[in-house]
């Protein structure tokens, strides 16, 4: 097989990028000097469920017949702490075991002020600053609320490498970077409160080929690795990805599956938690050849997190037909996809989430 065209693609990136992701390589979390999978690595919620090793070759493991409890995950309308707090405190209550997303909307820099379009009815502007304050009202509200000490939460605070307005300047190695420094301020805030025995925050972004080129959803996650150890979530879509070849072949939007792997997990602050819509397992076939990719001319497979599925938001507001996986179907897809091939199999997914609209 003819070697992959990502050499090229990867040095026309502006070695700036390349420096700021590389420098970081050596402090972020979990880093596995073995080519194995950890899981549940110590107490530290600072560490992420699962290590960036490959599995060993040898025969594909077997997935466990129950995947985890889904936990909430929401498109957000609003970063009013007082309602924030109360969605902690509903959290806390119930209480959730694993990763929980907050997407607050597209990056947009309004007359200077780095912030997201919220998922409202009026595309408000929350600045980051703003968004912050919410986050830390959700951590309060769990807390207060919350009694189960073997209920830890992971609260990943999203944002998107959609270009608003076809303004793809917007999604910029600038707003990562102040995003990595919010990621930073609010895992601050959970030590010094002593709430890490139950909850951790890290970054989160939904990247789809179509969105945005290349080089904007490259240069927001090289501005995140720039400024934190901190792990951030990609749980984007492979949009345009083969679900067959796994040679660097095209996606959406002259995308590669190179690009895809770069995002989600070369750069080193990157984990997988992809979408998992499609009934028929289209998605997790793309992401399970994106992984293939990797261990074929990377330095080894994808490591998935966990799962996202979006059951609530199409039973709150509908979906087309064929993309409304249930989070046990979605974790189950992905699972079955990876273990298919040696070269991609790992043993367990160790999250699954479901993303529905806050206040519908």
């Amino acid at each position: 097989m003819e070697r992959p065209k990502r050499f090229r693609r990867l040095f026309a990136t502006p070695i700036l990028l390349l420096l700021a992701v590389l420098a970081t390589a050596e402090s972020v979390y979990c880093r596995d000097a073995q080519d194995s999978v950890c899981v549940n690595v110590g107490m530290d919620p600072g560490m992420d469920q699962t290590c960036r090793g490959g599995t060993a070759p040898g025969a594909t493991p077997i997935p466990p017949p129950n995947p985890p409890p889904a936990t909430a995950t929401f498109y957000m309308d609003t970063v009013d702490p007082t309602t924030l707090y109360n969605l902690g405190c509903m959290k806390g209550s119930v209480p959730e075991n694993g990763l929980t997303i907050l997407d607050f909307g597209s990056p947009l820099n309004s007359g200077g002020v780095l912030g997201t379009l919220l998922f409202d009815h009026n595309g408000t502007f929350a600045p980051i600053g703003d968004i912050e304050t919410g986050v830390a009202a959700l951590l309060r509200g769990h807390w207060d609320c919350g009694s189960n000490p073997l209920a830890a939460l992971r609260v990943g605070v999203g944002t998107s490498n959609y270009c608003h307005a076809g303004d793809c300047a917007q999604v910029s190695m600038q707003h990562g970077s102040a995003w990595a420094d919010m990621i930073d301020r609010l895992d601050q805030y959970v030590h010094a409160f002593g709430w890490d025995s139950r909850l951790s925050i890290a970054g989160a972004i939904d990247i789809e080929p179509s969105w945005s080129p290349v080089d904007s959803a490259a240069s927001w996650a090289a501005g995140y690795a720039a400024n934190t150890a901190r792990p951030y979530y990609n749980y984007g879509a492979a949009d345009g990805c083969s679900e067959i070849d796994w040679s660097d072949s095209p996606c959406n939007n002259g995308w590669y599956q190179h690009d895809l792997w770069w995002v989600s997990w070369g750069v080193p602050n990157a984990y997988a938690v992809p979408e998992i819509y499609l009934e028929q397992g289209a998605t997790a076939a793309q992401w399970q050849r994106i992984s293939l990719y990797a261990a074929s001319y990377e330095f080894g497979p994808i490591v998935f997190s966990g799962v996202l599925t979006q059951r609530g938001a199409c039973n709150q507001k509908g979906c087309p037909p064929g993309v409304n996986n249930s989070p046990a179907d979605g974790w189950r897809q992905l699972l079955y996809a990876v273990n298919s091939d040696p070269a991609t199999a790992q043993p367990v997914l160790s999250w699954s989430t479901d993303i529905s609209w806050l206040g519908e």
